[in-house]
């Protein structure tokens, strides 16, 4: 299963031999500039063009350069890590389109090729306490569930 679904990655789709498919990155914590909504997927800017907005390697250093031609920052939430996905991460979600598995795919691909530890926040993320977060998740169920009905 492995075998073929990675056969399938690398010849069915646009699978680029030998260029990344995700990078950790850091992004400016307190730039009101910084264009958030081109921080998505659909959105595909030259590294040189994030790298103006302030996003450094995660270990604060200057990215280095790459031959790869388009990319676009996702970011997990204010404080949350983030990433600069490569052509070969939108080939990989065309396989699997979650991003939660994907990006965890890729993280662990580069993990597996060297890559150091993901960078922990600056500051703690706050969680909310399991009650809360069932809640939370029998609301949205609620939500969608009127938002189904009133479709039909």
């Amino acid at each position: 299963m492995i075998g073929s679904t990675a056969n399938y990655i690398a010849n069915g789709l646009k699978w680029r031999r030998g260029e990344p498919w995700l990078q950790e990155v850091r992004v400016p914590q307190n730039a009101p500039s910084f264009p958030w909504d081109q921080a998505d997927l659909t959105i595909q800017l030259p590294r040189s063009k994030w790298a103006q907005l302030g996003v450094t390697s995660a270990d604060g250093r200057r990215c280095r350069t790459t031959t790869c031609r388009r990319r676009c920052c996702c970011r997990w939430g204010a404080l949350g890590p983030a990433f600069l996905a490569y052509a070969n991460f939108a080939a990989y979600t065309q396989w699997n389109n979650s991003l939660i598995y994907s990006t965890t795919a890729g993280y662990l691909a580069t993990r597996i090729n060297g890559a150091p530890p993901m960078h922990r926040p600056a500051v703690p993320i706050a969680q909310l306490p399991f009650n809360e977060l069932r809640e939370l998740q029998q609301l949205l169920v609620r939500r969608d569930s009127m938002s189904a009905r009133s479709m039909a």
